[in-house]
């Protein structure tokens, strides 16, 4: 058991999802946590359960003073600040634009949040740490930051500047002892998996958005919050003191290489075009040569 006790973490967008499991997972460990979100009752109903070791505070990430404010609630409220999650995020709708179609008109919007609020996060928190002569900077990314695809490309460029953000910050924080490092979660089981269906199919659009998380991975099980949680406790925990400007991927095995079995593909291509020679005494068309 990792021990996090007479420490002190925040976590943005720490009232849902992944930055709900990461503040529950820190407050077990013995942490002090600071919750912050824009929705002021989930974030409080999450940090009135820590007690005494809980406290919420309102905060837009994308505005430096709100940024700011929410340091200076950690260190006035429990004298210091060791952990920093940047957390919060959102992403376009999936939707089936064509790219030259689309306006980007979310562009600025998912930038301020998910790129402007991890740098302003790192500044505010690392110039806290800096003062205790150490800390661990946790930001969130994704697997859709490392590699390219269809359907949400400002949210990808917006987590593959997470990504570089983190190794530059690394580098300019080091000297004061204090870690930075991502986590790029894959598919990732949360309420947004399934939103904006109808409540009456809510839990059928839950499982089958599970089904379809899991059919782009390796491991048959779909990804957790808690997984990501773990993955920030070790970052934040000295186990991984010699770690800092890197990238911990928990993907289920996404990115490790195609699901897909392509050898198979082309080998019953080729069987068809066999049988088809065969049975024709006439060359036959290739059908299904390299098609998923």
């Amino acid at each position: 058991m990792i021990d996090l006790n007479g420490k002190t973490a925040i976590v943005t967008g720490g009232a849902a999802g992944i930055g709900a499991a990461c503040a529950e997972t820190f407050h077990r460990a013995g942490a002090n946590v600071v919750v912050a979100d824009i929705d002021k009752d989930a974030g409080n109903a999450i940090a009135g359960r820590f007690g005494e070791r809980g406290v919420f505070q309102l905060t837009d990430v994308s505005d430096a003073a709100n940024m700011e404010s929410l340091v200076e609630q950690a260190l006035s409220h429990f004298g210091g600040l060791d952990i920093m999650i940047n957390n919060a995020g959102i992403s376009e709708p999936l939707r089936q634009m064509d790219f030259l179609d689309d306006d980007f008109g979310l562009f600025d919007r998912l930038m301020h949040v998910n790129l402007l609020g991890t740098f302003l996060g790192m500044k505010f928190a690392g110039q806290a740490m800096r003062e205790r002569g150490c800390g661990s900077i946790i930001n969130i990314a994704s697997v859709g930051g490392l590699h390219a695809g269809f359907g949400v490309p400002i949210y990808r460029a917006s987590k593959a500047g997470v990504l570089a953000a983190t190794r530059n910050a690394a580098v300019e924080l080091a000297r004061y002892n204090i870690r930075v490092n991502s986590i790029a979660p894959g598919p990732i089981q949360t309420q947004m998996a399934a939103s904006g269906f109808p409540a009456k199919i809510a839990k059928d659009a839950s499982r089958l958005a599970a089904q379809l998380m899991t059919d782009m991975q390796l491991l048959d099980r779909v990804g957790q919050p808690d997984d990501i949680a773990a993955a920030a406790l070790y970052l934040a925990s000295d186990l991984s003191a010699q770690m800092t400007g890197q990238n911990l991927i928990v993907d289920g095995g996404q990115t490790v290489g195609d699901q897909i079995n392509r050898v198979v593909t082309m080998q019953t291509a080729f069987e068809n075009l066999m049988a088809a020679e065969t049975a024709s005494g006439q060359p036959a068309a290739v059908s299904g040569l390299g098609e998923a």
